[in-house]
């Protein structure tokens, strides 16, 4: 990347459906609802980067799971990588979870077949929780950013966008010379009321979406052991203010339809 380019990214979210049981999957009416949401974490760092400038696209797993065809000669890996391959972008950006990270690290190292050059970044629980043995085991995978990624990722395009080292990134998992290195975790949102709101514009909201999640908070407290939350926020509790919250349901009963602000006032309760 040259200095002053803008960086095309493509924001991927995290399947929540599995290989396992396609046909069942695709007539199950209850899994249909529950994959058609936004992912808001997702999205919120669409809105940063596209406010720092940046080309944003966005691709949700789910919805590409739901929409393809059923084809039992060829995994979902297989047709994702494909799809994305088609998307040019600088980075590639992964959120993950626990139960289906193994998907997503087999659709990252088909993609790397197809863009050989471009970054492939992970975060998201999964990710923040076994970065170290991520890069030591898969070495397609170029980087990943740890628990909140709104200024981490920021820095990160700019520091690639100049050709600087990424030492003074925070959050950030990384190989410089041949071995694995991390940056201090130490960003996260301390002000929810100052981020921008997800970046709904890039999620099909009008194809047979039922409800429209708002994210009024994040962290948790506590640390239970099975748990990935509190690792992810640090355990850092915060709430958005009620001015910011009333501000964005009547942001999206002004863009959507009274059906959908119904939905989303029920979600709040």
């Amino acid at each position: 990347m040259t200095k002053d380019k803008i960086v095309n990214v493509c924001l991927i979210s995290y399947p929540t459906a599995t290989e396992f049981d396609l046909n069942l999957i695709h007539a199950a009416k209850k899994i249909k609802v529950i994959s058609k949401r936004p992912s808001l974490g997702v999205l919120t760092l669409a809105s940063v980067l596209e406010e720092a400038g940046h080309n944003v696209t966005h691709v949700d797993l789910n919805l590409l799971y739901l929409e393809r065809e059923l084809d039992s000669n060829r995994a979902f890996a297989d047709l994702a990588a494909e799809h994305l391959s088609n998307i040019e972008a600088d980075i590639y950006g992964f959120s993950s979870i626990c139960s289906t990270y193994p998907l997503t690290i087999r659709i990252t190292k088909l993609l790397r077949k197809y863009q050989k050059d471009s970054c492939i970044v992970l975060g998201g629980p999964q990710a923040s929780l076994v970065d170290l043995q991520t890069l030591e085991t898969f070495p397609w995978i170029d980087m990943i950013v740890r628990g909140e990624g709104e200024e981490a990722l920021p820095k990160l395009l700019e520091v690639l966008n100049n050709a600087e080292s990424p030492n003074d990134v925070p959050n950030l998992t990384y190989r410089q010379d041949g071995r694995v290195h991390r940056s201090p975790l130490k960003s996260f949102v301390k002000d929810l009321d100052a981020i921008p709101m997800p970046a709904y514009h890039l999620y099909p909201i009008d194809e047979g979406i039922m409800d429209i999640p708002l994210e009024i908070g994040r962290g948790c407290p506590f640390s239970c052991k099975f748990c990935s939350t509190s690792e992810f926020f640090g355990r850092h509790y915060r709430l958005k203010s009620p001015q910011r919250v009333v501000k964005e349901v009547k942001t999206m009963s002004e863009k959507y339809s009274s059906v959908l602000l119904v939905s989303v006032m029920i979600c709040l309760q």
